[in-house]
């Protein structure tokens, strides 16, 4: 599945049937500038010697591969092109992902700190007030408790996610504990989440995270 193609002296002089889907089917017989037009990955062709490299734009200008060239006898070159595209993909989407939790993590942190220093610093505030901040205090390390909990539920699926779930799980604890993480963000949108689940729902193979 991996394309493959065979240079001499500068001339592709084979490829395989996934180098062809990839680069035209002309490509044999073709000189290699006219088929690999990628500059980093043309020069390390011409140059002829064994190496391997990360290369992009070969096929479409987001893909990713690794290039590995191997010398076969004095002239003849091996070229094989492993795609890594979708380890890219789910690289970007993993840095992405701790990035938006890093700002969602922020913002309940930095109005925990304002009102715990309020609260540490002004010894004239009253009861009420005392009581909305403690409220807000306890709403906002809630959301960052449940941000923690989706960072190691992500940890703990990367680790055993080859590994199929073998608990039983309640249907009516998972509607419980969906309602529940959208609690914050709905009230702060003036939303009221309610439920209604059959209690005579089974239970099922599965995973709570």
């Amino acid at each position: 599945e991996e394309p493959a193609l065979l240079v001499e002296a500068e001339r592709t002089v084979a490829a395989n049937t996934s180098a062809r889907r990839l680069l035209g089917t002309q490509i044999v017989g073709m000189d290699v500038r006219l088929a690999i037009r990628q500059p980093r990955a043309l020069e390390a062709i011409l140059a002829g010697k064994p190496t391997q490299l990360q290369v992009a734009g070969i096929g479409a200008p987001d893909r990713h591969w690794t290039m590995s060239i191997r010398a076969l006898d004095a002239r003849l070159l091996l070229v094989r092109l492993v795609d890594q595209s979708a380890v890219r993909a789910a690289e970007k989407m993993r840095v992405d992902f701790v990035a938006n939790a890093s700002h969602e993590l922020r913002t309940p942190l930095a109005t925990i700190v304002g009102y715990a220093e309020t609260l540490a610093e002004d010894g004239e505030l009253g009861s009420d007030l005392r009581q909305r901040f403690g409220h807000s205090i306890h709403n906002e390390a809630r959301r960052m408790l449940r941000i923690v909990e989706d960072l190691m539920s992500l940890s703990r699926i990367e680790a055993d996610r080859f590994v199929p779930p073998s608990e039983r799980v309640s249907l009516q604890e998972i509607v419980r504990i969906a309602a529940e993480n959208g609690g914050a963000l709905a009230q702060s949108r003036g939303c009221t989440i309610r439920t209604e689940v059959d209690e005579a729902l089974p239970t099922v193979i599965g995973d709570y995270a």
